[in-house]
């Protein structure tokens, strides 16, 4: 999920998550562990930003990521567009 304007008071940040597909369907006291890779692709220059986490996520906690992923400043954006990468293992479940 991204949030180009931020989701906390600072507006000048994009926020960033990673946010579980459709967590009524796990069976009560399911849990997935995941380890993940959020990155913005830089396309100006080729530099990219990546934030790097491991989580447990559940019906009741299905989202986790960084209100402050990048500043706006950063040149990441072309035309007011960006691209998202998500490399997400699933390292174990749980019930």
């Amino acid at each position: 999920m991204l949030h180009p304007k931020g989701t906390s008071t600072r507006s000048d940040y994009l926020s960033l998550f990673l946010v579980l597909d459709n967590p009524a369907v796990l069976p009560p006291g399911s849990e997935v562990f995941a380890e993940f890779t959020l990155r913005i692709l830089d396309l100006n220059c080729g530099k990219h930003h990546s934030l790097k986490s491991e989580q447990w996520f559940s019906a009741s906690s299905w989202s986790w990521g960084w209100d402050e992923f990048l500043t706006q400043k950063a040149k990441f954006f072309k035309k007011d567009q960006c691209i998202v990468e998500a490399e997400i293992t699933v390292k174990g479940i749980s019930s």
